[in-house]
């Protein structure tokens, strides 16, 4: 967890944190480190807006097989996906549907916050976060010139026509609460 001054940003890994934190030094809130943010917020009373980002769960469960996979993992929040095998990309997602549904809203549970950015809404979300709390448009202009390709969906191959609706029902309550579809 980061304290920004205006706001507490925490968030799981694969989300787009070094993203965010590079919005945040160009947006003039000082230089921050992804590996610093996934650490949940401290169960303490903050009075402080807490700020969390989300990401599709297929993208998710996407970057976080590869991550792991070439062994690369950052966090140490991730659940049974710490854990689970590795061969390949439908492997680690038939695993998942079997035995781990609903753990990426488990995953992302750990990071509850007032605000909640969806990756695929940045920058402009970002932006409307830091001019709502008074950031000087000087500032959140710069947000909006950020190249945002590492943000899109995940090079790793992905059969959306295979696992696309599944992994959306085993993860129905995190898709109605951040309409994804």
């Amino acid at each position: 967890m980061i304290d920004v001054g205006l706001f507490q940003f925490a968030c799981t890994c694969n989300v787009g944190a070094s993203w965010f934190c590079r919005a945040l030094q160009m947006a003039g809130l000082g230089v921050h480190f992804r590996q610093h943010v996934y650490g949940p917020f401290p169960d303490n009373t903050v009075s402080k807006l807490r700020v969390t980002m989300v990401r599709h769960p297929c993208s998710w469960l996407s970057l976080t097989y590869a991550m792991l996979h070439n062994n690369e993992a950052e966090c140490n929040h991730l659940g049974p996906f710490a854990s689970s095998p590795l061969g390949s990309l439908d492997e680690f997602v038939v695993h998942y549907l079997r035995h781990h549904g609903g753990a990426v809203g488990e995953v992302y549970g750990h990071y509850r916050a007032g605000c909640c950015q969806r990756t695929e809404d940045q920058p402009w979300a970002l932006e409307e976060l830091l001019r709502s709390l008074g950031v000087k448009r000087a500032f959140t202009d710069r947000v909006l010139t950020m190249n945002i390709t590492g943000l899109r969906e995940p090079a790793i191959g992905w059969d959306r026509s295979t696992w696309h609706r599944k992994v959306i029902e085993a993860e129905r309550e995190l898709c109605e609460q951040y309409e994804y579809w």
